[in-house]
């Protein structure tokens, strides 16, 4: 095979990759002459495949299912950005908490209370 040849070959490889004819789509398969739609099922570490349909029927699921896709995959990047939002009010509702613990506990100390087995107590008097 020359020089020629070979790249002949891979610009007719290339110049077919981009086409849709002869690719499946997901969900749909060719038995004899007609196109029968599909919905793939995990059971565990098998892959079952159950029957939907063919005809308008079909094309209408196969629809709705790869538009369900791109809302599924919407409501995921809206549940990442409330997320996102939830950790940082909750990280800063665990500082304002930390600070109060911080003030009540400078301020009961100051008012001569000390803690005995997590309880606060007022100190005895020296007598």
């Amino acid at each position: 095979m020359n020089n020629a040849s070979v790249l002949d070959f891979w610009r007719g490889v290339l110049q077919k990759r981009g086409k849709r004819e002869g690719v499946a789509q997901m969900g749909w398969e060719q038995r004899g002459n007609n196109r029968y739609f599909y919905r793939k099922e995990r059971e565990g570490s098998r892959v079952k495949s159950v029957y939907v349909g063919r005809g308008e029927v079909a094309q209408m699921v196969s629809k709705f299912q790869s538009s369900s896709a791109e809302l599924e995959k919407l409501m995921q990047a809206k549940k990442a950005i409330e997320a996102n939002k939830l950790e940082r009010v909750e990280s800063a509702l665990d500082r304002a908490i930390e600070l109060a613990q911080l003030f009540t506990e400078a301020e009961l100390l100051t008012a001569g209370f000390h803690t005995h087995r997590r309880q606060w107590r007022r100190k005895r008097d020296d007598r």
